[in-house]
């Protein structure tokens, strides 16, 4: 059997750990039909700002009815993985959030966007790398304020 991997399209990629079948489809809504991944894709592409980070992973934790998994407290970075070349970001998306999405509530989930990406935009360039390190903050910098421009554009109002 042979795999073929998928294709990085974007520096960001995310994904979502659930709480049950309501709130993934929330994140799904926000994420794919709000059109923040096609985005990620347009502004933010991959192989573009060096060879040592090749991946910031967003791991939308989605809180719901099942609590089988631990909500971390607030927006945290985590380690970079060397062998991966990658960095993992953990965002707690609490239940409100994806009833706001699930009901409407669109001002409520497009704040929680804007602070998510904002936050997460502070973290990778705040952070402190080797000094060999390649990683472009500046182009990488540039382009983020390009995507944040464009973050809501495909939100309901």
């Amino acid at each position: 059997m042979t795999t073929v991997p998928h294709k990085i399209n974007s520096i960001i990629g995310a994904s979502a750990i659930v709480g049950d079948s309501q709130v993934h489809r929330a994140y799904k809504t926000i994420y794919r039909e709000w059109g923040i991944e096609a985005r990620l894709d347009q502004y933010l592409p991959a192989g573009k700002y060096g060879h040592d980070l090749e991946l910031i992973l967003l791991q939308f934790h989605v809180e719901g009815s099942h609590a089988w998994f631990t909500i971390p407290s607030e927006i945290k970075i985590r380690r970079y993985a060397k062998k991966q070349k990658a960095i993992a970001i953990d965002i707690p998306m609490l239940k409100p959030i994806s009833e706001a999405v699930l009901t409407g509530d669109y001002n409520k989930a497009r704040s929680f966007l804007v602070d998510t990406f904002t936050t997460v935009g502070e973290l990778v360039l705040n952070k402190k790398y080797p000094t060999e390190f390649d990683f472009d903050k500046n182009k990488f910098k540039a382009d983020y304020q390009i995507f944040m421009r464009h973050l809501l554009d495909g939100a309901p109002k």
